[in-house]
């Protein structure tokens, strides 16, 4: 999971458990390729972030697969979003770094 986690020491097992029980699941096969395929829309969806009027908060962990550029043109694309880049974490913010997303959200 490179870039899923800055520090895979702080991965739960249980949510390991849940990733590959949830991957067996009836469905899970079809419904993940039905997301994966539409991957070229992503970006098309970028169009849209002017319409936005909800506050918007960006957290992005330093480690995380994206990279900076993209993380601007999405701020960027929403106009009023506040990002946030967190230290020594990935993509999984929430779960590698729970205390500091918190903090984040509850500052609003």
């Amino acid at each position: 999971m490179g870039g899923g986690y800055a520090d895979p020491r702080k991965l739960p097992a249980d949510l390991l458990t849940e990733f590959d029980n949830a991957s067996h699941r009836p469905g899970y096969r079809l419904a993940a390729r039905k997301v994966l395929s539409g991957w070229r829309s992503w970006s098309e969806a970028r169009k849209h972030y002017a319409a936005v009027r909800a506050p918007v908060t960006l957290i992005y962990g330093d480690k995380d697969w994206s990279r900076l550029p993209e993380r601007e043109r999405t701020k960027s694309a929403l106009g009023h979003a506040r990002m946030f880049t967190l230290s020594n974490t990935g993509h999984f913010s929430s779960v590698e770094n729970p205390q500091a997303v918190a903090d984040i959200i509850l500052a609003r």
